[in-house]
């Protein structure tokens, strides 16, 4: 298969559009974590996501014309649910103590927490 523009412009590429703060103004960025660096802004979520498409499509021409390399975008059955994560000692007694404060696995309190990290950075 000829992997062209339009095959790109085919694939369902996960965008991510969160808001911030420009200047005391709000706006929102739109970008495409599976495409390092390409991205965009706008006034509202939706302004964004449309620049977004358009930085998209420019940021694959640019690709295709130096020949480098176009990732596909993964997908969530990419992913197990599994990773190992190797805390300080010091940091596993505090987890492990408010876990057990809290009458839930270590486990559960520590993707409680990560959930709640990643609300207020993409809220």
């Amino acid at each position: 298969m000829n992997k062209d523009l339009n095959y790109y412009l085919q694939l369902d590429y996960p965008v991510i559009i969160r808001p911030y703060i420009d200047r005391k103004e709000k706006r929102y960025l739109a970008e495409y974590p599976d495409l390092p660096g390409c991205s965009s802004h706008g006034e509202s979520p939706a302004k964004a996501y449309k620049m977004a498409e358009k930085a998209k499509k420019l940021w694959l021409e640019t690709c295709i014309k130096e020949d480098i390399r176009i990732p596909e975008p993964r997908l969530i059955e990419d992913f197990s649910g599994r990773f190992v994560l190797r805390p300080s000692k010091s940091l596993h007694y505090q987890l492990s103590n408010l876990a057990r404060k809290e009458n839930t696995s270590l486990n559960q309190l520590t993707l409680q927490l990560v959930e709640k990290g990643l609300a207020v950075i993409f809220r």
